[in-house]
Parts: C-alpha cells; structure tokens; sequence
C-alpha cells in the first residue's frame, strides 16, 4: 500500500504567531487613530451643567474651582462640568487636589 504524498506547506508556530500579530494590528490601528476626536466629543458630552451641580461664581472656605482635582487652569474650564469656570467658583463636585 502507497503511503499519500502530502504537498500542503506546513506552518510553523513562529509564522502563524507572527500572522496572527499582523491581523491583529491591521484591525486595531484604525482604531487608534480614529478613536480619539470620538473618544474627546464623547467626553465633552457627558459633561453636566453648572445649574445641576449648583455651581456658583463665588465660593467660600477651601473648595473652589481653582483648588480642585477637576479644574483646568490652562483653559478655566472643569473636567466635569460644561463651559467656563471661574477658579473662585465652586460647585458640589469639588474634589481635593492630590
């Protein structure tokens, strides 16, 4: 009895690996690239409004905007809350810088 010749090429784990890295970049690149403009709009979007969170322009004691983790001094703006801060504003959110 003949034994059958096979003429399949044999991969080896090192190709099959070294495939299976290249699929997977060729899928997440775009991804990348693409996700962050979405990923930023996103964000913005879930920011809530200064009446929800009884912001005010002018706070007392030690919880004011510019003394808050969420504040962004470069641009007077929160991180949580919609539109321009004041930095001696305030609002429920406060939350102590690190």
């Amino acid at each position: 009895m003949k034994k059958p010749i096979l003429n399949e090429a044999v991969m080896s784990r090192r190709d099959m690996l070294r495939g299976t890295l290249v699929v997977g970049c060729s899928l997440l690149l775009p991804l990348t690239i693409f996700s962050s403009p979405v990923m930023a709009a996103e964000a913005a979007a879930k920011k809530v409004s200064k009446k929800s969170v009884h912001y005010t322009g002018h706070a007392t004691g030690e919880k004011k905007c510019g003394a808050c983790a969420n504040f962004i001094a470069e641009s007077n703006t929160c991180k949580m809350v919609a539109g321009k801060v004041n930095p001696a504003g305030g609002c429920v959110l406060w939350v102590k810088k690190a």
